[in-house]
């Protein structure tokens, strides 16, 4: 029996949010590393991990990405640095979204080393996938059938994902279609709010 390969792939919003924590705990040591500096650094940084399957790219991209906040734009692509335009746009364009360059040698030392640990898996950045669909779904079973109650020793189970899945591809609509497929009456608040309430 062949086995095929499993390969894991990284979540962008996890990836996203590990390295938000990284640059927050950074801020405490350097308070010139603001909020305001830290959102647009993760901004950049979903732009660079757009890269799809072109790890070296975003390998050189992250190293640029060190040094980019402090006014250095030698190393930074086109592809989402808008400062490399022109040296005399850069003192002005910059202050736009980062009120001054960064200046602490320290800090920049301390951004390598950040982003030089996610450079070194541009591999996994350079196929990232999205796992809110699934989280979504996981919400949804765990809301028809929760943890704490035992459903699985009958078909009660198996409905209430079937329902789960219906509610996912079709809505909450997928309620007037079961009904109706039945022959009964889904009332007319059930009717209305299936038609109100987004699909997933």
């Amino acid at each position: 029996m062949l086995m095929k390969k499993i390969e894991k792939i990284s979540d962008k919003n996890h990836i996203r949010k590990l390295l938000g924590n990284s640059l927050y705990a950074l801020k405490k040591q350097h308070p010139m590393l603001t909020v305001k500096v830290i959102k647009y650094l993760k901004r950049c940084f979903d732009y660079i991990a757009q890269g799809k399957k072109n790890p070296s790219q975003i390998s050189s991209d992250l190293d640029a990405l060190s040094k980019h906040p402090f006014g250095d734009h030698h190393c930074c692509s086109s592809r989402w640095c808008r400062f490399i335009k022109s040296v005399t746009q850069i003192a002005n364009t910059n202050r736009s979204l980062i009120e001054n360059p960064l200046s602490t040698k320290h800090l920049q030392s301390y951004l390598e080393k950040v982003f030089t640990a996610y450079a070194g898996h541009s591999n996994k950045l350079s196929s990232l996938g999205i796992t809110q669909g699934n989280e979504s779904f996981n919400h949804m079973v765990a809301a028809k059938a929760p943890n704490n109650v035992h459903f699985s020793s009958s078909g009660n189970l198996s409905y209430k994902v079937a329902a789960c899945v219906a509610q996912k591809n079709n809505g909450h609509k997928y309620l007037v279609s079961v009904n109706r497929s039945l022959g009964l009456s889904s009332g007319f608040f059930t009717e209305r709010l299936a038609l109100e309430i987004p699909s997933v």
